[in-house]
């Protein structure tokens, strides 16, 4: 009964499971990343809304800034997919890809916030980083815009026919 509504009562998941899990007197098991992400997103939380108090800490412009990454050589290639995969859809290594935008990140902020918010401990898994990745790039994201390209093209072009096909008739 106290449980029934909780998702509804409490807005944070990580609170609302270790309530769930203390209500209903299951185990709980945590790690220092469960514990870091839910630090992480709160830090996020107050830097988001407090953006203007903060900005003199962690940079140097005033304007909203764009971070651009081209992301040509994080493609995964289809030999690297998983089988079964789709392969129409174009598959890139985003945990390399939240990295580097970290990395940039850290070199247009004055405070070292990438140390602060991404730096793994021990156990820390692929997808664990990706996370603390996402943590930064969200505290941030009223300071900076974030852009990924791929630098694509035609690698070549072969036209087949005679030239008098290509001649347009009056």
């Amino acid at each position: 009964p106290l449980t029934a509504d909780i998702r509804f009562r409490v807005n944070n998941a990580f609170i609302r499971t270790i309530f769930k899990v203390y209500s209903e007197h299951y185990s709980l098991e945590l790690s220092v990343e469960d514990i870091w992400v839910a630090i992480a997103q709160g830090m996020s939380m107050h830097l988001n809304e407090n953006s203007e108090k903060y900005s003199e800490l962690f940079l140097c412009h005033e304007d909203k800034q764009t971070l651009i990454l081209p992301i040509d050589d994080l493609r995964i290639s289809n030999d690297e997919r998983a089988s079964g995969e789709n392969l129409s859809i174009l598959a890139i290594d985003w945990f390399q890809t939240t990295r580097l935008m970290g990395d940039l990140i850290n070199a247009d902020t004055t405070a070292d916030l990438t140390t602060l918010l991404t730096k793994p401990f021990s156990q820390t898994t692929a997808v664990q980083q990706t996370v603390f990745d996402t943590c930064l790039m969200d505290a941030i994201k009223n300071y900076y815009k974030y852009r990924f390209f791929l630098d694509c093209g035609i690698p070549q072009v072969t036209v087949i026919g005679l030239p008098d096909d290509f001649q347009i008739s009056a």
